[in-house]
């Protein structure tokens, strides 16, 4: 949840506290609004304890459902303003800039029509100035954005570390080209994803392939999950963001030679 929050209004040190902390109040108002309503319903004992459960549940969950939705509309835009980008980074391109200087441009340009964008780009553009790689900076702006073709960025850069990558699009996708291109040596995956998540995909694959090795990469390194699913039982992990080296490294350290990966 604390990645949603820097997607849906620019990163901020103080949004997940401001969040949770909006969570605990309106449960707080929900129980509150229940309490008034006890008087009103009938003296059954479990009418009333449904009545409080169901007000706390509902103001634990509307917060998330209204940043949920903040989420899409702010994904949308950014999907919705790409185009633009595109056509103007290859007009600066071609006009003779530099590929650094092009972003520099068109993040001042698209200040007026897409301000969403402009920001996200100048955020690029910054940690390009404080010395980070242009990839990484790149990434970085694809991890904050929540757009799923992050997973098509890593398995490039796995690619250029000189390993074969297979991309899938679900945990369900990567079960069926497994059976294509069985055997392989290490299977890359987030540990929560829609629909299948990492270590169920990881639990089918092994009791297929014992000797197939995982890497799990997160956002989350200390959630209970992780430590649970990944950490407890052994499997490598790679915390997000990271950088080519870091993930050539990391891939080096678990399998040691070159084989075929597949990513989800």
């Amino acid at each position: 949840m604390s990645r949603r929050l820097p997607i849906t209004q620019g990163w901020s040190e103080t949004a997940a506290p401001v969040f949770y902390g909006l969570r605990i109040i309106t449960t707080l108002a929900m129980l509150t609004l229940s309490f008034v309503m006890l008087a009103k319903m009938p003296s059954t004992p479990m009418m009333k304890v449904a009545l409080l459960c169901s007000g706390a549940m509902a103001g634990w969950i509307l917060p998330k459902f209204f940043l949920e939705k903040k989420v899409k509309k702010r994904q949308e835009i950014l999907r919705l303003s790409l185009p633009d980008m595109l056509d103007m980074l290859v007009v600066s391109v071609e006009a003779g800039l530099g590929l650094d200087q092009a972003i520099q441009h068109v993040a001042r340009e698209l200040n007026v029509a897409h301000p969403q964008l402009s920001e996200e780009i100048s955020l690029v553009t910054l940690e390009m100035r404080a010395g980070k790689r242009r990839s990484e900076a790149l990434r970085h702006l694809a991890d904050r954005t929540g757009e799923p073709e992050i997973r098509k960025l890593v398995a490039a850069m796995v690619g250029q570390c000189g390993y074969e990558a297979i991309t899938a699009d679900s945990g369900e996708h990567a079960l069926k080209l497994y059976k294509h291109h069985r055997p392989v040596q290490l299977l890359i995956t987030d540990v929560v994803q829609p629909g299948m998540s990492g270590p169920m995909l990881a639990d089918k694959l092994t009791q297929i392939q014992p000797d197939l090795r995982v890497l799990y990469i997160s956002g989350y390194d200390h959630t209970h999950l992780v430590q649970k699913y990944v950490v407890e039982k052994g499997h490598a992990l790679l915390p997000k963001p990271f950088t080519l080296e870091s993930l050539r490294s990391k891939v080096e350290e678990v399998l040691g030679t070159h084989a075929n990966i597949t990513m989800k």
